[in-house]
């Protein structure tokens, strides 16, 4: 596949997920792993993994979506996928622990996956995002 469309790909996907996260935190203050999955047919399709009990942890969510996606992948029914989950992160600009929206995606016309942080602050029913980045995994 051609460098730019799975470079359409990821803004698609990244902005979807953000989006959407933002929404949530905005009506719920958190939210729980989400995904969304281009098809090989170029069908966008969101997923969502939260089955409503309190003693799965995101981190299980997470895997489990992981797994399904890559499932699919093998079986060449997915063309991307992300998966979005809230995560909190500390580096050097970011010394004190912070919120982001972390989004794994894993695209089949590239051998390395990446995950993009977009850290934020929400208060005042506001959600304000500070410098994002990505890192290969």
């Amino acid at each position: 596949m051609e460098t730019t469309a799975i470079k359409e790909d990821f803004g698609i996907l990244i902005d979807y997920c953000c989006t959407t996260a933002e929404e949530l935190l905005l009506v719920h203050n958190a939210f729980h792993p989400f995904g969304v999955f281009f098809d090989v047919n170029d069908k966008m399709t969101p997923v969502s993994f939260y089955d409503n009990r309190e003693q799965l942890v995101d981190q299980q969510l997470i895997d489990a979506a992981v797994r399904k996606f890559e499932n699919t992948m093998a079986e060449r029914k997915t063309r991307a996928y992300a998966v979005a989950f809230d995560a909190v992160i500390s580096n050097e600009d970011f010394p004190d622990p912070t919120s982001a929206i972390a989004i794994k995606i894993i695209h089949s016309g590239m051998d390395d996956k990446y995950v993009y942080y977009y850290p934020y602050k929400l208060q005042d029913k506001q959600v304000e995002f500070y410098k994002s980045w990505g890192e290969r995994l």
